[in-house]
């Protein structure tokens, strides 16, 4: 009975460090660092048309995407340069939302947040000069958001995220324009190696557009894809038409989430790939009979041609309908008791839904739900040996 019992300590601690290691490599599959790029007119020479990690660092150069050959990405001829200004890696969706919030997000210079201490969008945009655009926070569509990581670090009005390494003086300051959650090099092409898959739109100053060649031309309502780090990079091609995505001409997408279902493609499917985007101002899809907002999330219709969806208000984010949305990442939602609920990921199983950026097959909810409830086994095992072995003794 002894030995039963030391047996069981030892399995117990077993799983406490074995718990341990799975979960610190189940957080460095989840990435905590934003993939990022930025407006024109940025500080220090960054380039509109440039992908970032924190630093900033360039993590894909305006090359590296294909654009060398149809745009400007050295801004040398005098006109303007690309702007890269909605980005995914296309695994939006598929991690656990962190403390309830399952949207993270930028906005535009102007911006100015909902009224109140519970917005952070509005702390920032009361800071002299005015900062909430090189920021990014955080909401869990409830009326509210906090800020996640601030442009230059530098404490504002109750607010004190890490730093991206963006300037916010002089205003108006860097502009983070676009926005994903899985820096290089874990972009992945078709869920395994090969070339990244990297989704993007350009704004429609962008010379790439009418470069690219297609018939029709390319437009700001366009997603294109570029293939990254299989050999010496092509130009872009269109993966979604606007027409598709139920857009209008003149529609200009400005943030954006994609979730590729299974067997992932380099064409769109309606009904199996999920989008979700906010559209700049002035967009025709905003106006009547519509009447929604620069800082509304739309979702892409099942039925390609099909116009959009409303999925979450600017309200709900903690903005005003005056606000600009200009960048977004989406994370799983989950709702009482840990379960996942809406968005509903078109093309996705219940697996896939909670699997991490690692491509595991697990969430780090899943690890830790399997190794609490092991660990709780053991330790009923092990008190159950425990107190057989004081009846034995006493008998």
């Amino acid at each position: 009975m002894k030995r039963f019992f030391l047996v069981g300590v030892l399995v117990l601690v077993a799983f406490v460090v074995g718990g341990f290691f799975a979960a610190r490599e189940v957080a460095s599959d989840v990435s905590e660092t934003p993939s990022f790029s930025v407006g024109r007119g940025a500080a220090a020479g960054l380039s509109p048309a440039d992908i970032f990690n924190l630093g900033p660092v360039v993590a894909i150069p305006c090359a590296g995407l294909g654009l060398a050959a149809t745009g400007d990405c050295l801004g040398g001829t005098g006109g303007p340069q690309d702007n890269v200004d909605a980005l995914s890696y296309g695994m939006d969706f598929t991690v656990a939302a962190r403390s309830g919030n399952w949207l993270f997000f930028s906005v535009g210079p102007g911006s100015t947040g909902l009224p109140g201490w519970g917005t952070a969008v509005r702390r920032e945009a009361s800071c002299v000069p005015a900062e909430p655009q090189a920021d990014e926070f955080a909401s869990a569509a409830k009326g509210t958001n906090s800020q996640y990581y601030d442009g230059n670090g530098v404490a504002c009005d109750g607010n004190a995220g890490g730093p991206i390494g963006l300037a916010e003086a002089p205003a108006p300051g860097d502009n983070l324009d676009a926005l994903d959650e899985f820096p290089v090099p874990q972009i992945h092409y078709g869920g395994g190696g090969g070339p990244g898959m990297v989704w993007f739109s350009l704004d429609p100053a962008s010379p790439s557009l009418p470069a690219l060649g297609l018939n029709p031309p390319a437009t700001a309502g366009d997603i294109l894809l570029a293939l990254v780090g299989g050999g010496p990079p092509g130009a872009p091609t269109r993966w979604a038409q606007l027409g598709a995505l139920g857009l209008q001409a003149g529609d200009d997408i400005d943030a954006l989430c994609i979730h590729e279902g299974a067997s992932p493609t380099e064409q769109y499917r309606p009904g199996t790939d999920q989008v979700w985007l906010s559209l700049a101002p002035g967009s025709p899809t905003l106006g009547p009979p519509n009447n929604w907002s620069a800082a509304d999330i739309l979702q892409a219709a099942a039925v390609a041609g099909q116009p959009p969806t409303r999925v979450v208000t600017a309200g709900q984010l903690g903005l005003n309908a005056t606000d600009n949305l200009d960048a977004l990442k989406c994370l799983v939602k989950i709702g009482v008791g840990g379960i996942a609920e809406l968005p509903d990921v078109a093309g996705a199983s219940a697996g896939e839904a909670g699997a991490s950026a690692g491509g595991s097959g697990w969430s780090a909810g899943g690890y830790a739900a399997l190794a609490g409830g092991l660990a709780a086994a053991v330790v009923a095992l092990s008190a159950g040996a425990w107190y057989a072995r004081r009846r034995f003794s006493r008998s």
